[in-house]
């Protein structure tokens, strides 16, 4: 009887390749995540800066920020399902690479990464929201 035949192990520079294209798809949600952080910070100087009688333009500029913090989410959700398929075919590659994982402590990780995927977009969108309300009782 025949021994079950294993999965061709990938090359050493397969591994390395994979493990690259794990850590650009990290760097990218980390760079993506500072520019919306730094836009969203310089609005919220702009929206400031509007003198009283700007009403319509805070609304505007508010409006533009909830925008703006919802195709953040979305562009974090993309780049996040990227960098877990490159997490994905890394571990699979690289079954040692498990055991390094298994060092963080459980469900760290992934609340971390939540909490910058979902929870940095939907707080500053909840702050616009709440800016243009002030705004809008304002001006009626």
């Amino acid at each position: 009887m025949k021994p079950p035949s294993q999965a061709p192990q990938p090359s050493h520079e397969n591994i390395k390749l994979i493990q690259s294209l794990a850590l650009h798809e990290e760097n990218t949600l980390n760079q993506r995540i500072n520019i919306f952080l730094v836009v969203q910070s310089l609005m919220l100087v702009t929206f400031s800066q509007l003198q009283s009688e700007e009403d319509l333009l805070k609304i505007l500029v508010s409006f533009v920020g909830v925008f703006l913090s919802f195709v953040w989410c979305l562009v974090n959700i993309r780049q996040l399902k990227d960098l877990q398929c490159a997490s994905k075919a890394l571990r699979e590659a690289w079954p040692d690479v498990v055991d390094i994982f298994k060092t963080v402590p459980a469900g760290l990780k992934s609340v971390s990464l939540n909490l910058m995927v979902y929870g940095l977009p939907l707080t500053f969108a909840l702050l616009w929201v709440v800016l243009w309300v002030s705004q809008y009782t304002e001006l009626v």
